[in-house]
């Protein structure tokens, strides 16, 4: 695979429903959740998901029209690549919260060297942010 190609395949979604949303978006810009789903030949409730997901991970971006309807479109690979590591870097801190608490709970019962143990592993995952 060339590297234009690879490039390009890794800029589409993982999930095949998330690439069919995510095409059909890409081939017809400005339309509503409705309309995509008309589109695809799918329930809104299901496309609304996708499209939802894909905005939340920088794929999709979405303007309000008159009416109050959100239209969507593409979403610029700059913004989505930052978007994207944003969201990263969100998951990587609930993450670290996760550990925080669980050591806060367990921190009663362990030794020394089991809380000093944990204490670096949470600074590896800080160095990691």
């Amino acid at each position: 695979m060339s590297t234009t190609a690879q490039l390009q395949a890794s800029l589409l979604p993982r999930s095949e429903s998330r690439r069919k949303v995510y095409r059909t978006i890409l081939r017809n810009p400005g339309k509503t959740n409705k309309q995509i789903a008309e589109l695809l030949g799918e329930i809104p409730g299901t496309v609304s998901g996708r499209v939802t997901e894909l905005k939340e991970i920088g794929y999709v971006a979405s303007r309000e029209a008159t009416g109050g309807s959100l239209l969507y479109a593409i979403q610029d690979v700059t913004e989505r690549c930052s978007i994207q590591a944003a969201y990263e870097l969100e998951k990587k801190r609930r993450s670290l919260d996760k550990v925080r608490k669980e050591l806060n709970v367990l921190r009663q019962d362990m030794s020394a060297a089991e809380v000093a143990a944990i204490r670096a592993t949470l600074e590896r995952l800080k160095a990691e942010l």
